[in-house]
């Protein structure tokens, strides 16, 4: 694979990575929000014991269990973006400049 094949693909990665670690971020966001309401939200998909009846509200903010993550799952989808990223940028170091025309350099991330 030529350098810049081997940038595009990293590049691939990294949007793969990226998009896992947004899903990630969905998730816990609205269960976030769901929590801010933590008197009334229910947990499904859970083993366990369910909620008395006088509590069940139909309308009340719901988490559902299934979506969430472990915190190592989590862990592991950020070191995958962070490694994505990093061979990116490696992968652009790697090209010689007079190759680097007509390609889009790594995206610029925040410190």
């Amino acid at each position: 694979m030529d350098k810049v094949e081997v940038y595009q693909a990293a590049l691939r990665r990294l949007s793969e990575a990226t998009a896992a670690a947004q899903a990630v971020v969905r998730v816990v966001t609205e269960g976030a929000r769901a929590l801010a309401r933590w008197q009334e939200v229910m947990v499904s998909n859970v083993s366990g014991g369910g909620y008395p009846a006088e509590v069940v509200n139909r309308n009340a903010p719901g988490i559902n269990a299934r979506e969430w993550l472990s915190a190592e799952a989590i862990h592991n989808v950020l070191v995958a973006f962070h490694d994505a990223r990093v061979a990116v940028v490696h992968a652009w170091g790697a090209i010689p400049q007079e190759r680097r025309v007509g390609l889009a350099p790594p995206p610029a991330w925040p410190n």
